[in-house]
């Protein structure tokens, strides 16, 4: 999952997420993507109700708690998702990006791709749309690194 969305997590959920980066990436543990898209549809149809969108605009804090409880199903195992079915400015994309990923967990599950190999795929799909761009795209990017290499080597060789 792409952490940009996230500043922080709660300080609970920090140990267990230092836990889940240091585990192999396991195909068995991937959830049960039909039982988690139920709960992530109820809950975008819960906070597009008339009662909801006043909440969030007048009570931010109180909607997110509001929110936080009444699906801990998503908020407790799955934060970063949770914060991003929050965002109503940007909850269509997040959602594309969300299906993107199940579809991804679904083919890893089915035995289609190698889990090593999705994760790859996902982390460049990330590079692309964040990294890339802030480089004029892939070549500007890795021909800023080349150059970082060669300072690099430079210093070293100097300090000898």
């Amino acid at each position: 999952m792409d952490y940009k969305f996230v500043k922080e997590l709660p300080p609970h959920l920090q140990q267990q997420q230092q836990q889940q980066d240091n585990k192999p990436l396991d195909p068995s543990a991937i959830p049960d993507l039909e039982e988690l898209l139920k709960n992530i549809i109820e809950m975008v149809k819960y906070t597009s109700t008339e009662e909801m969108i006043e909440m969030e605009k007048t009570n931010p804090i109180m909607y997110e708690q509001h929110l936080d409880e009444k699906f801990e199903c998503i908020s407790s195992r799955y934060y970063g998702m949770f914060k991003l079915l929050l965002v109503r400015e940007e909850r269509e994309e997040n959602l594309c990006k969300l299906i993107d990923m199940f579809t991804k967990l679904r083919d890893i599950k089915q035995g289609k791709i190698d889990i090593q190999n999705a994760d790859k795929q996902y982390q460049e799909s990330l590079n692309e749309e964040y990294v890339y761009p802030q480089f004029g795209g892939k070549d500007g990017y890795e021909k800023k690194l080349a150059e970082m290499g060669k300072h690099q080597k430079s210093k070293k060789n100097k300090s000898k």
